[in-house]
């Protein structure tokens, strides 16, 4: 008899609302309270490649309120850390510390959003900052072949400052941070969660940033054949590839079945890309998936580093390998039962601050609790008898190969 992993829902949270804020509260006692803020701050195009990275930058190292360093000092010394994430649709507050310490955070917490420096030369040392780590990273394939993709994917409907050259990055206009701040982070906050024995009186005070704001988001064009990118880098040995699908949402009612199928491709160490790519090929070191949804779409990327001279072929049997597993993921009962323990045992998170993570995540993209748990049952009772028919796709939207020497991709690219 085969081993089959139980899948048991994490905690639940209990929602509420706060003047116009979703809250959501996971009761877990212990001694670490688990705080995310979210704010509904999108990348829109209105706004120069950087904005946002340098704002979360200024939020984090430059206070109004504090000397500098000290507001991030009087946090550590409580037994708090905290970090900023951007996604392209929503900015992420992160914090997590002592329980005793819980109310003392918060307040410091709340005057890192309310008192960035936003004007003068501390933004402008932080510019300065953010290129020179832009320029460095940019000297990696892998990091152009990433910004190149993610232009080719989203350029059309939000601003991608990691396609962006240094020359754009300097001539950033600072007046339009403290306009992105104001228009979004003063108003845009949409949810909270927290882990912890309690909720924290504190949060109340948060609502202050809880207003109604409008903007639109381009809808992408429709692209009937594959747009491929090549770059040639003569000091470099090996390539990096980037193939982009497109996806599913999230709300799909099959999405457990699809995630399951993405899975069997590339999303763990036994998948088929890194049994046909690396174990029988000896192709690469190491290739898998990537998924991105935001409000107008989804897409996974195939990604993997090759030597030079072993480029097109490793495009070949990539795409062989997508072709076959488009009409078949899982041509054996066993390979099924493998990858459902597999992603079953990363559907139930290890610890209160990764759940609290995930509550964020699907939060942010405007699902439910409700709606991962159904997905998570829905991969539970996965039967390779009962597998439905599903709509994979074959053919790449996007093709990026840095660090190659010549035109790699078929030539029904545009």
């Amino acid at each position: 008899m085969s081993f089959q992993v139980q899948f048991t829902p994490p905690a639940l949270p209990e929602e509420t609302w706060l003047e116009g804020l979703s809250l959501y509260w996971v009761k877990r006692d212990g001694p670490l309270v688990s705080f995310l803020a979210i704010w509904d701050a999108p990348s829109l195009k209105d706004y120069a490649p950087g904005v946002r990275r340098l704002l979360l930058r200024l939020l984090s190292e430059e206070n109004t309120y504090y000397p500098k360093g000290e507001l991030g000092r009087r946090l550590t010394k409580l037994g708090w850390t905290w970090s900023w994430e951007a996604h392209r649709d929503a900015i992420f507050l992160t914090a997590e510390g002592l329980v005793e310490n819980v109310a003392s955070a918060l307040s410091l917490l709340s005057k890192m959003v309310e008192y960035p420096l936003l004007r003068g030369e501390g933004v402008r040392r932080q510019l300065y900052r953010l290129v020179e780590e832009h320029q460095r990273r940019w000297a990696s394939p892998a990091y152009r072949a990433d910004g190149k993709l993610a232009q080719l994917l989203w350029g059309d409907c939000y601003t991608v400052s990691e396609a962006a050259s240094r020359d754009l990055l300097m001539e950033l206009p600072i007046e339009q941070v403290e306009l992105y701040y104001n228009r979004f982070l003063r108003r845009g906050l949409r949810a909270i969660v927290v882990g912890g024995p309690s909720i924290p009186t504190e949060i109340h005070e948060w609502t202050r940033w809880v207003a109604p704001i409008r903007y639109e988001i381009p809808w992408p064009w429709k692209r009937g054949r594959s747009v491929c990118y090549t770059e040639h880098m003569p000091e470099v040995h090996q390539a990096s590839l980037r193939l982009g699908y497109p996806w599913i949402r999230s709300s799909h009612p099959l999405y457990g079945f699809y995630r399951l199928a993405l899975v069997r491709l590339g999303g763990y160490f036994g998948s088929q890309l890194m049994q046909v790519i690396r174990e029988e090929a000896g192709l690469t070191y190491g290739i898998h998936i990537r998924v991105e949804e935001t409000q107008i779409g989804s897409f996974f990327s195939i990604v993997t580093e090759v030597a030079q001279d072993r480029v097109r072929e490793a495009v070949a049997r990539i795409e062989q390998e997508v072709q076959k597993w488009s009409t078949c993921p899982f041509p054996q009962p066993a390979l099924l039962r493998e990858v459902r323990n597999y992603l079953l045992m990363q559907y139930m998170p290890e610890g209160l601050s990764e759940w609290i993570y995930r509550i964020g995540r699907l939060v942010a993209a405007g699902r439910s609790v409700a709606d991962y748990v159904q997905q998570g049952e829905q991969i539970a009772a996965a039967q390779w008898e009962r597998w439905p028919e599903l709509s994979l796709p074959a053919t790449p939207c996007v093709q990026v190969g840095v660090g190659v020497d010549s035109a790699i991709f078929a030539t029904a690219c545009v």
